[in-house]
């Protein structure tokens, strides 16, 4: 999120906060702005609640609400569309396509892809317009099926565990080990932007991650760090990872 939006989103929330009679809701927040967000928002004392769509999604909106509302019964304004996955696409195509179309990113949640099917959730009010637009993906034709909040469905990534060992907790080193790569190698990716931690951006060498981050290499995919379990007797770190497949 660039400063400019990011000033325009702390206002919005400031006005929000000081006439907070009904639950308020904005868009879609990956990790690392949920992480700022939350913080923000600890200091203006209110109620609020990220939530995605289902369980296990990553991007997520944000609802700031009275202490008198429940927010188990929240009506959150998102709904999805799926389609099928009749020719090799990947999250990109999708979200490169819709984006084109003038969606913001910020309208978008989770983009989900199974062997045969494409689930894309969104704020309830593009429904019509994505109906009549949202047509095709890298020229190919696509027949999306509509759904309100209720029909969302829940995606569990699929992923291979994995047991690795690191000279340090530096990213450089737990990237190389994850995907097979030489340090070297493995430098050259942070230093030009291809590397996020919890979908921040990392450009410093010796950043270091920890157990429940979830670290993102441009063109290699995802994986999620457990745990730490010690050390060897050569004394390096003993990790816990799942990368997704």
């Amino acid at each position: 999120m660039n400063e400019k939006k990011e000033s325009f989103l702390y206002a919005r929330i400031d006005d929000a906060c000081r006439a907070l009679y009904r639950p308020v809701y904005f868009g879609f927040f990956n990790l690392a702005e949920q992480a700022g967000l939350e913080n923000y928002i600890r200091g203006q004392r209110v109620a609020h609640v990220f939530h995605g769509g289902f369980p296990d999604c990553e991007r997520k909106m944000l609802c700031l609400y009275p202490d008198d509302v429940d927010p188990d019964e929240l009506i959150w304004p998102m709904a999805a569309l799926r389609f099928s996955r009749d020719f090799p696409m990947d999250h990109r195509n999708v979200l490169g396509t819709l984006m084109s179309l003038g969606v913001t990113r910020e309208s978008l949640g989770d983009i989900s892809l199974s062997d045969n099917e494409v689930q894309v959730i969104f704020k309830a009010h593009l429904a019509s317009f994505l109906e009549r637009e949202f047509v095709s993906v890298k020229g190919r034709t696509i027949k999306p099926a509509f759904f309100e909040y209720d029909g969302i469905r829940a995606y569990t990534r699929a992923f291979k565990e994995m047991n690795i060992t690191v000279s340090s907790e530096r990213i450089d080193s737990v990237i190389a080990r994850i995907w097979g790569l030489s340090r070297q190698d493995a430098a050259t990716a942070i230093r030009q932007g291809r590397v996020r931690v919890n979908d921040a951006e990392i450009s410093k060498l010796t950043a270091k991650v920890k157990p429940g981050d979830i670290i993102a290499l441009r063109g290699k995919g995802k994986a999620a760090v457990d745990d730490f379990d010690g050390s060897t007797k050569k004394n390096r770190l003993r990790l816990r990872v799942r990368k997704y497949i």
